[in-house]
């Protein structure tokens, strides 16, 4: 496989939902070595497809199901086709209307959901690859059936489509199943073990974009199933890969930032399952939060000589915080005892950044006894900087 190219790999921003961003959006991955049709004549048309799939959404949206009387016919022959990128298109025709004319696709989707997951082992990259997509379109509608008529097939499928060989396939079934996971929520618990163990096998296989979308989906499921994750064979899978993670990137990777919001959710869900793992993640936390307090003082004091900090750093290192906060409740008392955590509060409560604000209050908020005294007289000290 080969290795991602930096330039490939989209700048990450706090708090974006990597799953939320389709196929419409003109996003292009690196292509592999194996993939015989994806040379870059491919990839032209394959981004020219999308744009039109992006006017076929937007018309979809406008027309609702008026649209599908000149397009099913096309749409039901285009599927059918012998020739693998006429199929293709079609697949991804059926994913863009979906928003606009779901009222009007479900008589049909009994018949064109086996057919999509079918679609998903299609020897073509290209076929997979947006296969994942247009079934996640779908999702809202598969979790109202009965689990065993699409679902647990559908997880299966999409399990083995995260361990392709292929870099693109595995990060359109990751933000597929993310999709899933949203709309499916308690309906995986059957599923969990087998879920979480293709997450832990593809820590071992994924590369830099996969893994960032894979942090995606593991905290997407956390905030699903909640309470239910915190089971002792559960996380025996899930933390260790994550902690490996934690402790190989650097205070200034920003590829913390999935890492610190992944992190938050699992924390959140665990609750007392995450304490054997929170000393650590903590002092780390207040790390963050003091190297960008003290660099954003340098900045402002000497503003020749420094530049002023990336606050994302403190702000995921703050949402970790709270996530803990509101899962451990009274077991994170004796870190916020032995810690200056107070204080960095009250200097983060009074950040000219409003997101910086923001998140120091919601610790503070989600905190237990064992911390709300102090926080209350903070909430009084620095209630003005709220306004």
């Amino acid at each position: 496989m080969v290795p991602d190219n930096e330039q490939d790999i989209k700048p990450r921003f706090h708090r974006a939902k990597t799953h939320q961003q389709g196929y419409l959006n003109g996003e292009k991955g690196a292509p592999d070595e194996d993939d015989d049709d994806m040379d870059d004549e491919a990839f032209a048309e394959w981004n020219l497809r999308k744009c039109s799939a992006a006017a076929l959404d937007a018309l979809s949206n406008v027309y609702k199901d008026d649209i599908l009387t000149p397009l099913l016919p096309i749409l039901m022959q285009t599927l059918s086709s012998a020739e693998w990128e006429v199929k293709e298109l079609g697949i991804l025709a059926l994913g863009a209307v979906a928003e606009g004319c779901m009222n009007g696709i479900i008589p049909h989707l009994p018949q064109l959901v086996p057919f999509l997951v079918n679609s998903l082992s299609d020897k073509k990259t290209l076929v997979r690859s947006i296969t994942c997509w247009t079934l996640s379109r779908y999702a809202h509608w598969i979790v109202t059936q009965p689990a065993d008529q699409y679902l647990k097939t559908l997880v299966t499928e999409l399990l083995k489509r995260m361990l392709d060989t292929n870099k693109r396939v595995q990060e359109a079934a990751c933000s597929a199943f993310a999709t899933l996971e949203e709309e499916a929520c308690t309906e995986l618990l059957p599923y969990l073990k087998f879920i979480l163990t293709t997450f832990f096998e593809a820590f071992k296989k994924y590369q830099h974009k996969s893994l960032l979308i894979l942090y995606d989906a593991i905290g997407t499921l956390a905030d699903s199933i909640g309470f239910h994750l915190n089971n002792q064979e559960y996380i025996e899978i899930l933390m260790p890969p994550l902690i490996a993670k934690w402790n190989n990137l650097k205070d200034d990777d920003k590829d913390l930032f999935p890492l610190l919001e992944c992190l938050s959710s699992i924390a959140t869900a665990l609750g007392t399952g995450f304490v054997p793992y929170s000393e650590p993640v903590y002092q780390r936390c207040l790390l963050l939060i003091q190297k960008t307090l003290t660099a954003s003082m340098m900045a402002a004091t000497q503003p020749d000589q420094y530049e002023k900090p990336d606050k994302d750093f403190m702000i995921v290192a703050l949402d970790l915080l709270s996530g803990m906060a509101e899962g451990m409740e009274s077991h994170i008392e004796g870190h916020v005892q032995n810690s200056n955590i107070l204080a960095l509060l009250y200097q983060c409560m009074q950040d000219e950044m409003s997101e910086v604000r923001q998140s120091s209050f919601r610790v503070a908020r989600r905190s237990n006894q064992g911390m709300l005294p102090a926080c209350e007289t903070l909430h009084q000290r620095t209630r003005p900087s709220t306004c």
